[in-house]
């Protein structure tokens, strides 16, 4: 006697349970037998295009006649990961946001949600979604996972207390939690960590809250913690994450020393000539960030010099330069190099004929300035659908005056 295989077992049990269920659709368990169908039908689903498509069915069929089921947040969990997995980004989402957050279901939503995070928020940013909006959106079922007791108060796992960590950037880029708030949170956490963790862990929470509370007196304790921590890569590469995220829309001595110290903190324990680049990059960055040009300029040069195949160096050397008015023919000559090197028509390559353009303008080569202008413009598709249009045709302008 033949013994049947894996998948006619799945099959036939998936069969059959579905079979009862129409039977007796009104019965306790008809939502139970149905996932468990469903489940059956899962497992094929992988190597059988027929069989995803039957899932995805079944799955429906689930969420219509189950709607309020705590089975139904299990159903909402496999279609949003299927919907995932399909790059359904927008979908998927409001698929995870249908779990409830009383459901067991929503702790795995959560951590989905989470690791997903960073490609959610690209995804948001391509569409021209607000990635604020959005963030704000997915947090309701991260936070949701920890639970504030009745007096307000908060009494974290020591798992909580790695979690909550790994948020703080998102909750310091999107204010998806209001900062003292969570500041708070990671306090609570802190106090009952039992720190089973690396010596920086410590440290690292505590200036975390430091820099999220808004507390000067906390603030001037995280350079006491910093030392703690300075020898520890992992440790710094979320501080300066952090300070990097707070720093957006502050004022420039708000965090600019911090970011600047913490940078070359990390190119100190550097282990590779190209990690020690990128680390400086990252300075240059926050340097360039904080309208510091002269010293931006004075790190990015040898840099460009040494890696003049960094695309990412080369264009943010070209936009330093550009800033100092002493430096417009340098600067003219680093636009042209990255000119020649991006790809035609890419917004790279509209900003840098945009500032050969100017340069020439200023350094009082109208003539050519006006020639480049003409020449770009009459070329198809021209500039009238770049994000440099208006710039373009007011620079077009000053050209043709007299």
């Amino acid at each position: 006697m033949k013994t049947p295989d894996i998948e006619e077992i799945l099959k036939s049990h998936a069969a059959g349970l579905l079979e009862l269920v129409t039977a007796h659709p009104k019965h306790e368990l008809a939502s139970t037998a149905h996932l468990r169908a469903i489940w059956s039908v899962s497992q094929l689903a992988a190597a059988d295009a027929k069989q995803k498509e039957r899932f995805r069915e079944l799955l429906g069929e689930h969420l219509r006649d189950w709607p309020t089921s705590e089975s139904s947040n299990q159903a909402r969990l496999w279609l949003a990961r299927l919907l995932f997995a399909e790059n359904k980004i927008d979908e998927a989402v409001d698929t995870y946001l249908q779990i409830s957050v009383a459901s067991l279901h929503s702790l795995p939503a959560a951590r989905d949600l989470r690791s997903a995070l960073p490609r959610l928020i690209q995804e948001f940013r391509t569409k021209q979604k607000s990635p604020a909006s959005e963030a704000a959106r997915i947090s309701k079922i991260i936070f949701a996972q920890f639970v504030m007791q009745p007096d307000g108060s908060f009494q974290p796992t020591e798992g909580d207390c790695q979690r909550l960590l790994a948020l703080a950037p998102l909750v310091a880029e999107f204010q998806t939690i209001e900062h003292a708030k969570f500041a708070q949170m990671l306090e609570a956490a802190l106090q009952n960590s039992e720190a089973r963790q690396a010596d920086w862990y410590r440290p690292l929470l505590a200036a975390t809250v430091a820099f999220l509370s808004g507390d000067e007196n906390k603030q001037g304790r995280a350079k006491e913690l910093f030392i703690e921590i300075e020898r520890e890569p992992s440790a710094l590469v979320q501080l300066f994450d952090l300070q990097n995220k707070l720093s957006a829309g502050k004022t420039a001595a708000t965090f600019e020393s911090w970011l600047v110290k913490t940078s070359e903190a990390l190119e100190a324990t550097a282990t590779t000539a190209e990690e020690r680049t990128n680390w400086q990059v990252e300075r240059a960055k926050v340097l360039f960030a904080n309208k510091r040009f002269e010293p931006a300029t004075a790190l990015l040069g040898p840099l460009a010099k040494s890696s003049p195949n960094r695309g990412d160096i080369q264009l943010l050397y070209a936009r330093t330069l550009a800033e100092l008015p002493e430096q417009r023919s340098a600067a003219l000559d680093q636009w042209r190099r990255v000119s020649a090197k991006v790809k035609d028509q890419s917004e790279e390559w509209f900003e840098s004929k945009y500032q050969v353009a100017r340069l020439l303008l200023e350094l009082g080569q109208k003539e050519k300035a006006s020639e480049l202008l003409r020449f770009l413009n009459a070329i198809p598709p021209g500039w009238s659908k770049s994000t440099w249009s208006n710039k373009f045709d007011e620079l077009f302008a000053k050209s043709k005056d007299e």
